[in-house]
């Protein structure tokens, strides 16, 4: 028991963390008109959001296991629908969208990058209609787990209400090996990205008749473009490899309590 209350106590702070530093972020690009003109930090609050709701998907779910370890509860069973509406549906929205705007920030990068002159004409109404399109798939995500979790009647399991017990087989394969698919193409698509970006950098390098406007322009794209990256690295570390063990354990039969600590279940 002591092993849970650290390890949920864990979640939650790290769900506070995540708030408190993608939140003001979200808040600044929304709170100022020349910042919401810029596709670019557009598309970075769309992924800062995925953030803030991964941070309080997090929280939620430690702070309620917390509660139920602090009044004795830990072993009391609800139906798998009554699950959904306490965890389940926080994580589903929050880890969905995240994979999703991941993918979308590195096509939006690779767009950048591969055809910067087509890339330069789009709108900002490109990368709000880009995050709606995340959102709109990550709303159909959501009733597809909550129809899963309904399906199963009166089925009782654990109130923790642990991702894997919550939904059905198939809804959890499907929803947690695809977003790690996606998540992981997007790594890949970056690792080209990253490529071209150095090449091209390596191209202009040398004397050049660039204006400073454009000048500017290559100077944003270039701060994006890394800032990205480092999230890339970061996602590949913290989120791909433990996904990873997981699938791996799944199907393998082997002990997921051993990856608790790591990774979600």
């Amino acid at each position: 028991m002591g092993d849970e209350v650290a390890l949920n106590s864990f979640y939650v702070v790290t769900g506070g963390l995540l708030i408190i530093f993608n939140l003001p972020f979200v808040i600044s690009i929304l709170k100022h008109d020349a910042l919401r003109r810029r596709k670019e930090y557009v598309i970075f609050a769309g992924l800062a959001s995925g953030d803030v709701l991964s941070g309080l998907s997090t929280l939620i779910a430690g702070a309620y296991r917390l509660y139920l370890f602090n009044t004795n509860q830990e072993n009391l069973m609800i139906t798998r629908h009554e699950c959904a509406y306490r965890t389940m549906i926080f994580s589903i929205t929050a880890i969905t969208v995240q994979a999703f705007l991941i993918f979308a920030v590195s096509v939006d990068r690779f767009i950048a990058v591969t055809y910067p002159i087509k890339y330069r004409n789009l709108t900002p109404r490109y990368s709000y209609s880009v995050i709606g399109a995340c959102y709109a798939i990550t709303l159909v995500f959501n009733i597809a787990g909550v129809a899963s979790s309904a399906s199963s009647g009166d089925q009782l399991i654990s109130a923790s209400c642990v991702g894997s017990a919550t939904v059905e087989e198939w809804f959890f394969t499907l929803w947690y090996e695809g977003r790690v698919l996606l998540v992981a193409a997007s790594a890949v698509l970056y690792a080209f990205v990253a490529i071209k970006f150095t090449h091209r950098s390596s191209q202009s390098a040398g004397p050049s008749t660039t204006t400073s406007a454009n000048e500017g322009r290559i100077a944003i794209q270039r701060r994006v473009t890394l800032t990205v990256g480092i999230n890339v690295i970061f996602t590949v570390i913290l989120y791909i490899i433990p996904a990873t063990a997981v699938i791996i354990v799944r199907h393998t039969s082997g002990n997921l309590d051993l990856l608790s600590p790591i990774a979600w279940l």
